[in-house]
């Protein structure tokens, strides 16, 4: 008898994010590579078969511990909130890299709003 492999729903969001944006985002706001090939890898894994993947070194402005998180959603009352942010490793922190961090986590959320995943957090 075939095993029956139950979806795992709480990734469906992850197809309907751009990652050309994504990356683009991490560029402009956190300094990533910005070359093309970069870009293209990073497309490619995140479309994947094999893209359950939860966090992404990219480096850039954050420094080697600058990562990309894309958690596979946390569960609450209405269903799982997909999740998009940046952090770097704690000793590496200081307040230039905290306003990156704040400034392109933020960015980050407006991608969700965009693609009516996420609400807008009232400030």
């Amino acid at each position: 008898m075939a095993q029956v492999v139950q979806k795992d729903e709480s990734l469906d969001w992850i197809d309907k994010v751009d990652p050309v944006k994504v990356y683009e985002l991490l560029v402009l706001c956190a300094g990533a590579y910005g070359h093309e090939r970069t870009q293209n890898h990073f497309v490619s894994c995140w479309k994947s078969d094999f893209g359950d993947w939860s966090e992404w070194r990219f480096e850039g402005s954050l420094g080697f511990g600058g990562k990309l998180w894309r958690h596979r959603a946390f569960v609450i009352k209405e269903g799982f909130v997909p999740a998009l942010c940046v952090d770097c490793y704690q000793e590496h922190r200081n307040k230039k890299r905290q306003k990156i961090i704040t400034k392109t986590n933020e960015e980050l959320l407006k991608l969700l709003v965009d693609a009516g995943l996420r609400k807008q957090l009232k400030k």
